[in-house]
């Protein structure tokens, strides 16, 4: 499987490379995650945790394919997460304990987009 994307890959690069080397764009990307998470139990009540601000970043390339058609690949770090915190009372020993847990996933995504920018009345 993966010697047929590669091979895929190459076979794209290969018969676009005219039009890629002429228009290539470049930039830096970043922008700000706020992710939640609800989780169902056995006993199906469903604990809710707390919004965690979180951020992504990374680069992207944008290609011309064709006239009004582009390519664009990108690598982005992105932090994604949530908190939890819980107070639970325990009859039997009479006592409270607090629960307070975060919860952060870290990703290196790579999203390819097929971009249409078509004309507009004064703009793309």
């Amino acid at each position: 499987m993966k010697k047929l994307i590669l091979a895929t890959s190459l076979l794209v690069a290969l018969f676009l490379s005219s039009n890629l080397l002429a228009q290539v764009h470049v930039g830096v990307k970043g922008s700000f995650n706020m992710m939640n998470m609800n989780v169902k139990l056995n006993d199906n009540k469903v604990d809710e945790f707390k919004i965690k601000p979180a951020f992504n970043a990374g680069l992207f390339a944008e290609f011309a394919i064709a006239d009004e058609f582009y390519l664009r690949p990108e690598l982005l770090f992105s932090s994604k997460g949530a908190a939890y915190k819980k107070t639970e009372e325990f009859l039997l020993i009479d006592e409270k304990r607090e629960i307070d847990s975060k919860t952060t996933l870290n990703y290196i995504e790579l999203p390819i987009y097929f971009l249409y920018k078509g004309r507009l009345s004064s703009g793309n």
